[in-house]
């Protein structure tokens, strides 16, 4: 009889600690989860950001040029070539403006500048949409924790009573032991 109580008793240690230990993991994998969908949304507003400010500086410098300047439709510059000065001059003080009415003619300078605003309004749109993505998956990624622990919670409330009531059988079967023991003598 006292065997089969110490060995409920071990049993049921030996169970407790395994499903605290698998919680446990769940629960740290669950959390990080949260945490990485979360910086990730961070950084996703701080890139829309930084592509509105940079939208707002393409539109400033479209607006600033002067408006006799007409693009020529046969423009001696490919659109490659535009692009690449574009982020050359880009890169340079006050956005190569300087450099720009030096070396490029007005309908040039017009031409990048219109391509600088154009992708920096591609970035604007595909930015928000991947900010308003990021914002939805750390939602849901979010409500899934809160749902899972909730569960969770729930679960172990009432693996609670299934444990208090092993455990009191195997202490029942131990007190029973000792009485036997103790009228044996």
């Amino acid at each position: 009889l006292h065997a089969d109580g110490q060995k409920r008793f071990g049993t049921f240690l030996q169970t407790a600690e395994k499903d605290i230990k698998l919680a446990y993991d769940a629960e740290e994998t669950r959390w990080r989860r949260v945490c990485d969908s979360a910086k990730a949304k961070v950084r996703s507003s701080q890139r829309y950001e930084q592509s509105v400010a940079d939208l707002a500086k393409a539109e400033e410098r479209l607006h600033s040029m002067p408006e006799e300047t007409e693009e020529k439709k046969d423009s001696d510059l490919s659109s490659g070539m535009s692009k690449a000065l574009g982020n050359m001059f880009s890169i340079l003080p006050g956005g190569g403006e300087e450099a720009m009415s030096k070396m490029l003619k007005p309908g040039q300078r017009l031409a990048i500048v219109r391509r600088n605003h154009e992708e920096a309004l591609a970035r604007v749109v595909k930015d928000n949409q991947t900010c308003e993505l990021r914002k939805s998956l750390t939602a849901e990624c979010v409500d899934s924790y809160t749902k899972t622990a909730n569960d969770s919670c729930e679960k172990f409330l009432s693996e609670e009573k299934e444990v208090w009531s092993a455990a009191k059988a195997s202490f029942v079967t131990i007190f029973k032991s000792f009485q036997l023991f103790e009228e044996s003598r």
